[in-house]
């Protein structure tokens, strides 16, 4: 009779144990989580920033081609006027297209790698 007390209590110790643990790892994972989204969520701010950071950059350009423009036509000159068209062309190239893809590519991989983190670290603490 006392073994099989004896047994019993270390069943429920054991059990009880592992209840306890499991608790604790599903509240770390869950932190966890929380982590990953609070990164995830910062890595959009920055990529958000960067690209703000460009448009910015295009917006000072063309700005400034515009009070050169306007000068060339006050000053009734043609091949100014002609050279800063150019230099809009130049600054609506595809190099900023292209590197806003880019960045916006970045981010996307980033944010797959995270998702796929995340569901790993979730299916780990199901199982």
């Amino acid at each position: 009779m006392t073994f099989f007390l004896i047994i019993l209590f270390w069943t429920f110790l054991t059990l009880f144990v592992l209840w306890v643990l499991s608790h604790l790892l599903f509240t770390f994972s869950e932190s966890l989580d929380r982590l990953v989204t609070t990164l995830d969520n910062l890595r959009k701010v920055i990529f958000n920033s960067g690209m703000d950071m460009v448009q910015v950059r295009k917006s000072d350009k063309l700005a400034d081609l515009d009070v050169e423009i306007a000068g060339a036509k006050f000053e009734h000159d043609r091949s100014k006027a002609l050279i800063a068209l150019d230099r809009i062309q130049d600054v609506t190239d595809l190099e900023v297209i292209e590197r806003a893809h880019r960045l916006k590519m970045l981010q996307e991989q980033g944010r797959l790698s995270l998702r796929a983190q995340r569901e790993a670290l979730k299916s780990e603490v199901m199982q």
